[in-house]
């Protein structure tokens, strides 16, 4: 009965680790194709026309 009760809290737990690392390797994913791949500008664009 006590094994079949730890057997239930392990798989709880691995379910949730397992939930939360693909979470956070999908976000470091996302920085280092987003962010990190593609650098900003040298050049701001111009916000407005010149007359």
């Amino acid at each position: 009965m006590k094994t079949e009760r730890l057997t239930g809290v392990w798989q709880q737990w691995r379910v949730k680790w397992l939930i939360e690392h693909s979470t956070l390797h999908q976000l470091l994913w996302y920085i280092d194709r987003d962010v990190l791949r593609n650098p900003p500008l040298r050049q701001a664009p111009k916000r407005y026309r010149q007359v």
